[in-house]
């Protein structure tokens, strides 16, 4: 749709702009890269309120076309500035509705060289809810998509987007309807849930919340609850804690409401209805727990464009091994690591495994550091890292097990964080993963040649490790410093053993890590 000139940036390089144009906002998005996890080198938004007056009069107000026509004809400058080379841009409920959308549309077209896609309402909620599959690919339930004029519902499963429909019930419509009745707006959002026959569906499942002011809800109970990982995607909440919040939230005055700081003044002017609309969401669909999600629409557009075997590859993975491609000295060490300690692992879940690999990508990630911060700064880089899909209990188990791995014994301030969202469970395994890593990375010295003839065994009272005879030397003070901790762990006696002949062969690994390291070279 773009028709500049198209650039020749690698496809790992490649920019492409993605332009929303919302009844509420317009927003500029810069993406680089066409791969599972892209960098957002660009974000910006304007509250254009182009939505407001549509329901009353069937058009959008002058003064909101002229502010988003402005902010588009910035956006277009910044565009060319940073040669992107492709623009996709879309429009929604507000320009999809009003008497003069196609004629906002062919001025942007005359004034900005791009051309603007109105999305029909179910494709809106189909790529919204591939936006909620690209950061959540596990995803079971119901998402919702909430606009200024829309409400766009999906049923997720399976990594698909199944039924979807796209009602008429943003706040900013609701608003413009110039009725104040509460009664009123609830029959109108009570009638436009009862014709989704499939919402009930989601009993008992998650219901993922996309939008403004939807993530503006979960924010604040994020404050009020003192959670300590301060990031909103895949923030989960129980349904009656978060019923709790919508209906207080609804009741709230202007003065109240003024003083919420987690939402600029726009924004607060439309959460008393948006709650009102997710109290009707969630009293009619019974979800088991409500999560949010940080993606949406504009991410759908993009994982749109993606190859089947690029959308199979798992977000999270990919992402720590692109930081450890870009930060380690031996990413290659990951998969030898992995293997080298497996043998300390026997029964573990799949998704256990999964953490480790992860570990074991970022093993490395902190060697820059100053020695004396080292711990600090991978934990804080797995902690707060951008991951287009960790769960926040994952990224507390990744960033602890880092924190042991890089020397962090004292408890500070960051593992403490961690540990308010894991169990002991989660705490002993993470430890567990630290030591032994710590232990073959003070083996190798840095090349990855000792982890291919040392090996560890245990038995119900012992550790080893196997070092031939001939490499004895390998064996030092510090060596034996690191083995003695991970045995204390375990409750176990250290030992380093001695062995002559052929080495026993280091076990395989596991199906599904080979798969995911496959699916991630590729």
């Amino acid at each position: 749709m773009n028709e500049q000139k198209v650039q020749k940036r690698p496809i790992a390089e490649r920019l492409l702009a993605v332009i929303d144009i919302g009844s509420n906002s317009v927003r500029l998005v810069v993406f680089q890269g066409m791969h599972r996890n892209p960098h957002v080198v660009f974000n910006e938004r304007v509250l254009c309120g182009l939505g407001r007056g549509v329901s009353a009069t069937g058009a959008m107000e002058d003064k909101a076309v002229a502010k988003a026509h402005a902010t588009l004809r910035r956006f277009a400058l910044l565009c060319r500035e940073m040669e992107v080379d492709d623009i996709e841009a879309v429009a929604t409920a507000a320009v999809r509705d009003s008497s003069n959308g196609p004629d906002f549309v062919q001025q942007v077209r005359a004034d900005c060289d791009f051309t603007v896609q109105i999305l029909k309402g179910e494709d809106e909620a189909l790529y919204s809810g591939l936006g909620v599959l690209s950061g959540m690919p596990r995803a079971d339930g119901i998402a919702g998509d909430l606009g200024g004029g829309s409400l766009e519902l999906m049923r997720i499963e399976d990594g698909q987007v199944h039924e979807r429909v796209s009602l008429p019930i943003g706040p900013l419509r609701l608003l413009g309807t110039g009725d104040d009745n509460a009664g009123s707006v609830d029959a109108a959002i009570s009638s436009a849930l009862a014709s989704v026959g499939w919402l009930k569906k989601g009993k008992g499942k998650n219901f993922y919340m996309v939008g403004g002011a939807w993530r503006t809800m979960a924010r604040i109970h994020l404050h009020q609850d003192d959670w300590p990982l301060p990031e909103l995607h895949q923030y989960t909440v129980q349904r009656e804690a978060m019923l709790k919040l919508a209906r207080t939230i609804e009741g709230m005055d202007k003065d109240s409401l003024s003083k919420i700081t987690d939402a600029p003044g726009r924004r607060r002017q439309v959460l008393p209805l948006g709650a009102r609309i997710l109290t009707h969401v969630l009293e009619t669909m019974r979800p088991k727990d409500v999560v949010t999600s940080g993606q949406g629409l504009r991410e759908g557009l993009l994982y749109n464009r993606l190859s089947q075997k690029m959308r199979e590859t798992d977000p999270f993975l990919s992402a720590c091994k692109e930081m450890a491609d870009a930060t380690g000295r031996f990413p290659e060490h990951a998969s030898k690591l992995m293997q080298w300690i497996g043998p300390l692992f026997d029964g573990e879940s799949k998704d256990e495994r999964r953490l480790r690999y992860a570990i074991c990508l970022l093993s490395d990630v902190s060697w820059k550091a100053h020695p004396d911060f080292r711990a600090k700064h991978a934990f804080n880089k797995a902690f707060y890292g951008r991951y287009g899909a960790a769960r926040h209990r994952e990224r507390a188990f990744v960033a602890y097990a880092l924190y042991i791995l890089f020397g962090g014994w004292r408890e500070g301030q960051g593992p403490r964080r961690a540990m308010k969202i894991l169990d002991s469970k989660d705490m002993v395994l993470a430890r567990r993963i630290g030591l032994a890593l710590r232990l073959g990375q003070r083996l190798t010295g840095g090349t990855s040649k000792p982890l291919d003839y040392t090996w560890l065994s245990m038995d119900d009272k012992n550790l080893y490790l196997n070092i031939p005879v001939d490499r004895l030397e390998i064996d030092g003070s510090v060596v034996r410093k690191r083995l003695k901790r991970l045995a204390a762990l375990m409750m176990l006696s250290p030992h380093v053993q001695p062995y002559e002949g052929k080495m026993k062969t280091h076990p395989k690994l596991p199906a599904d890590i080979s798969k995911l390291i496959a699916k991630q070279s590729a």
